[in-house]
């Protein structure tokens, strides 16, 4: 008998009914902890990622397509006129089942989908009956029926593994025609690209600018290796350095589960390094015994330091602290030996008393255990790694001990794009990656061409890299050239550009933007300027208020009462309020360490008396401890109850600014709304698995969920990596404004530049048709010293009464950019 697996359903959904989504979604629980169905809508997409073709991909590979009617879903051009039109296309051909469900009450008369069965019984608006439970129970009663008949009859029935093989690609095989009987070459010009899918060289470097289709390239190499070679898809490995690019990767090569779900599956694993070597982790504990793989936060991580300056005589400043464990996170990055060893061994010995891990010691380990055999090398015979000059020094080598030797080891990437020095990447390993291989053992293939901008703009961007003297060849523009739309614009001070800017967007209502910033200030300026169009992507700002760093600690003590991290930083609160003590209190937390008792124990004891802590701080946990004791008295809660609890937006109403109790609410919201999910999509409402998985997103700088969407994208501009728009705006882009600092030492200069240098281009480089370059030649002096602007000697000046700071245009601009006045952008 053919084991089949779940059948997959995609929702089709205005987001206008979001809220009977997740009720329809709830009472589907049962379909998917039975196997009867996985299911997926829009709202899985990562940051970053290409919404539409995801969205396509996952239609059209649907089994069970879920259209839920309502007049906004009728009004929506997307959902009615795209999307229902190819599930309908779908039903005819007798690939999907497509079912109507009548969410709110509207006339469909006469509707496309009006000949099909709709669900609940009778048609009955699931808002118009009285008990909606009910309602929903009826539909998933339907919907069982359909799904049980779909299995039994194997009718579009889901292959199972070993019919897979191929069927694995799926996708790209559907948007290819076979050339030749090589479907991996259809549609694929010039020389490089074909060199590169069909090279058989076992050591491969490609050289790829940006927009030269080097991701096309990966997706039809990979493509051919199990069609033609007939490869096993579970011994390939596509490494990649966001999550954003693993997933869009996923979907279109076909993947339906990634390393973490299934470390065991015949897939190919597309994965961050990151991921992949937490994973391998998780699959072998041998390799880090007496280790607990709980993440610290970077509030968390304050905490730490604090301590090591209770523990250790030469500890210095905070700041001073805040340097050595950068020193340390960069030598293991690199791979190499510690230099502080007395620093890095108090780090080591708190973080094994409290049971955790800073994120930065993982691939390290992992890569110690597959050095050691703790576990097993060359787990991939074919691997393709993407953007390898952001990787660390300790990712490349990771690289190399997961390949076989078997097939091929691929690398594409390009120095020119590294923009991650914060992050401790090593560009040389691009550069410099011939020469740790035998000599002629590796075939280099370099793309040249940029398919993806306006000739205008390629040529903007060759300019600005030959001024800063680049030895590459520049970009070809494969586009033809057509009307410019390459523009540099200035504004008296920032408030105009803000104003400016979003005048600019607003009067063009039906085009999307990217916009790009260098500080996030400047981004929500814009933002609250254009309105509901608009939405920030920055990363921290999750945890930026404190009061939202209390409520993630209280989380996980109600998850875990015993996550000694997590008691460590809610001892850092200051007494009674949600706010950060001085030295979160590490002198009194300092005469508690001889207590070896488990948490809960330790704070009843301190809460009536029997502990007491002794020094500066005490009070303040003399008052955690109760307010604790007071918490754990929730632990009886529902799972959503529990959530709802923990993360209630009104919290945040206390807060007296503005800006700052919006942030707070939406960043509570978002916690709420990602557990929810998360516990969703893993079918499970064990909280201490979900804040897991919460804190690896925030450790990893991962985006937890994504809303629909916006018009209007704002981002940093190193957040601009793997995105690409029909329409950028660069704004604020003035000298002093773009991070960095200006180093006393000449040759540190340089390398400031170059880093900033390198961050413009690949920001510049996101553009497809239009790109604005905009900054401003004034900001007020707070704003400067709130956001730790730069301000030059004798560049601050009074106007009208207000402190102003002069700034400069970007000087990294070629010599021939000339710019307008802001009232010329039309």
């Amino acid at each position: 008998m053919v084991h089949r697996e779940p059948l997959r359903v995609f929702y089709s959904y205005s987001h206008k009914d979001s809220e009977l989504l997740y009720e329809l979604k709830a009472h589907l629980a049962i379909l998917r902890k039975q196997g009867l169905i996985q299911d997926w809508y829009d709202r899985k997409i990562l940051a970053g990622s290409e919404w539409e073709p995801e969205i396509i991909v996952h239609l059209e590979s649907s089994n069970i397509i879920i259209l839920l009617i309502s007049a906004d879903f009728i009004a929506s051009d997307y959902c009615y006129g795209i999307e229902m039109e190819r599930a309908l296309a779908m039903h005819r051909e007798g690939k999907a089942r497509v079912i109507p469900i009548i969410v709110r009450k509207v006339d469909w008369t006469g509707a496309s989908f009006g000949h099909l069965q709709a669900l609940p019984t009778d048609a009955k608006p699931i808002t118009l009956w009285s008990d909606r439970d009910e309602a929903w129970t009826d539909v998933t009663k339907g919907l069982r029926k359909v799904a049980e008949n779909l299995t039994n009859n194997n009718e579009s029935g889901p292959l199972n593994r070993s019919e897979r093989v191929v069927s694995s690609i799926r996708p790209i095989a559907a948007i290819v025609s076979p050339s030749n009987g090589a479907p991996w070459l259809s549609g694929i010009e010039g020389d490089a690209l074909p060199r590169f899918i069909v090279s058989r060289e076992p050591v491969i470097r490609v050289i790829a600018g940006p927009g030269s289709g080097k991701t096309t390239g990966l997706k039809r190499r990979v493509q051919r290796l199990i069609m033609e070679n007939g490869t096993s898809p579970g011994r390939i490995l596509v490494g990649t350095f966001t999550r954003a690019i693993a997933e869009e990767l996923r979907a279109t090569l076909g993947v339906d589960v990634d390393y973490q779900a299934n470390p065991s599956n015949d897939n190919i694993h597309v994965s961050t390094l990151h991921s992949l070597a937490y994973h391998l982790l998780r699959q072998y504990p041998s390799a880090c015994p007496d280790r607990s793989l709980r993440f610290l936060l970077a509030f968390e991580e304050d905490v730490m330091l604090y301590d090591l300056g209770e523990l250790l005589s030469d500890a210095g400043t905070q700041s001073n602290r805040k340097d050595r464990l950068n020193k340390t996170l960069a030598e293991w990055a690199d791979g190499s030996d510690l230099t502080d060893d007395r620093f890095a061994g108090a780090m080591d010995r708190w973080l094994r008393e409290h049971g955790g891990m800073l994120i930065g010691e993982v691939v390290k380990l992992a890569q110690r255990a597959l050095e050691r055999g703790d576990i097993p090398k060359g787990l991939f015979d074919h691997v393709v790694v993407d953007e390898y000059q952001d990787l660390t020094r300790a990712e490349q080598m990771l690289v190399e001990l997961l390949w076989s030797r078997e097939g091929s080891l691929t690398v594409l990437g390009d120095d020119d794009q590294s923009i991650y020095s914060f992050r401790h990447n090593f560009p040389r390993g691009i550069t410099e990656f011939r020469s740790h291989w035998p000599t002629g053992s590796v075939q280099d293939i370099h793309l040249l061409e940029n398919r993806r901008s306006q000739p205008s703009i390629v040529d903007f961007a060759n300019r600005m890299m030959a001024e800063a003297g680049t030895l590459k060849p520049p970009m070809v523009p494969a586009r033809h050239r057509e009307a410019d739309r390459l523009t540099f614009v200035y504004w008296p001070n920032l408030e105009a550009e803000v104003k400016g800017i979003a005048e600019y967007i607003l009067r063009r209502d039906d085009e999307k933007f990217l916009v790009l910033v260098p500080r996030r200030f400047i981004g929500y300026r814009l933002r609250t300027a254009i309105g509901d169009d608009a939405s920030t992507s920055f990363h921290q700002e999750l945890l930026d208020s404190p009061l939202v760093r209390e409520r993630m600690t209280a989380a996980s003590l109600l998850a875990d009462p015993d996550d000694r991290v997590a008691l460590r930083a809610w001892f850092g609160f200051a007494g009674n309020r949600a706010e950060d003590a001085d030295h979160r209190n590490a002198c009194a937390y300092a005469s508690l360490s001889a207590a070896s008792l488990d948490c809960r124990t330790l704070v009843k004891m301190i809460a009536n008396g029997e502990i007491i802590p002794r020094g500066r701080g005490g009070k303040h946990i003399q008052n955690r401890a109760h307010i604790l004791v007071n918490l754990w008295q929730y632990e009886h809660l529902g799972f959503n109850e529990l959530l709802d609890f923990l993360f209630d937006p009104s919290l945040a109403d206390r807060i007296l600014d503005q800006e700052n109790r919006i942030r707070a609410q939406t960043s509570l919201e978002l916690l709420r709304d990602a557990g929810r999910e998360i516990g969703e999509n893993f079918g499970t409402e064990e909280l201490s698995t979900i804040l897991s998985r919460i804190r690896y997103h925030i450790a990893t700088r991962t985006p937890l969920r994504v809303e629909p969407r916006t018009r209007v994208q704002i981002m940093t501009l190193h957040s601009a990596k793997g995105l690409e728009a029909d329409s950028v705006i660069i704004a604020g882009l003035a000298d002093q404004v773009i991070p960095g600092h200006s180093p006393v030492d000449i040759a540190e200069r340089q390398r400031q530049r170059e880093k900033q240098r390198r961050l413009l281009y690949v920001s510049i480089t996101r553009a497809r048709d239009s790109l604005i370059v905009s900054w401003p030649k004034s900001m007020k002096y707070q704003d400067a010293t709130a956001n730790n602007i730069r301000i030059d000697r004798n560049a601050v000046s009074q106007h009208k009464g207000e402190r102003l700071v002069r700034l400069n245009s970007c000087s990294l601009l070629p010599f021939t950019v000339g710019a307008i006045p802001g009232t010329q952008l039309k």
